[in-house]
C-alpha cells in the first residue's frame, strides 16, 4: 500500500495502485490484520491503527528503507488451544502492516501513543525542498 500516491492525472498506474491497494486491504482485513486509518495535514501524517487485545510490550514499530512497518502480537490463553470451538473469528498469532513512506517522514520525530487498543502514530513531514534549476549552455 502506498501512502503516498502518485500526481499525474495521466500516469495509469495509480489506477493499477489504487485496485490493488484495495485488494491488499480487503486481504488484510480478512486475515485479522490491524485496520488502518491515515490523515495528512500541512505538516505531518496522523495515523490510528486498531490492535484489539495486543500488550503494548507486544508491539513493535519501526521505519526502514522508507517502510514503515507496524508489527503486533496477540495470543489467547493456553486453555483455548484445548477447547473444540464451533466458530473462532478472533485473530491470535504475529500480525505485521508494512506502509511506503519513502523519505518523506522526519524519523526522528514520530511520536506513537498506545492507549485501549488504538495505536496513534504522528508522522512529522520533511519540509519539501526547492527544485533546483539548471541552466544549460548552448553552444
Amino acid at each position: 500500500m502506498n501512502l503516498f500516491p502518485r500526481d499525474s492525472l495521466f500516469d495509469f498506474w495509480p489506477l493499477m495502485d489504487r485496485r490493488r491497494s484495495q485488494d491488499e486491504e480487503h486481504h488484510a482485513v480478512s486475515m485479522g490484520m490491524p485496520r488502518i486509518d491515515i490523515v495528512e495535514e500541512e505538516d505531518k501524517y496522523l495515523l490510528s491503527a486498531d490492535l484489539p487485545g495486543v500488550n503494548k510490550e507486544d508491539l513493535s514499530i519501526t521505519l526502514t528503507n522508507g517502510v514503515l512497518r507496524i508489527e503486533a502480537r496477540r495470543s489467547e490463553e493456553s486453555e483455548t488451544q484445548e477447547k473444540h470451538f464451533i466458530r473462532k473469528e478472533r485473530h491470535e498469532g504475529v500480525f505485521v502492516r508494512n506502509i511506503e513512506v519513502g523519505d518523506s517522514l522526519k524519523a526522528d520525530q514520530i511520536d506513537a501513543h498506545f492507549d485501549n487498543g488504538v495505536l496513534k502514530l504522528v508522522l512529522p513531514k520533511v519540509e519539501p525542498k526547492a527544485p533546483v534549476r539548471d541552466q544549460v549552455e548552448i553552444h
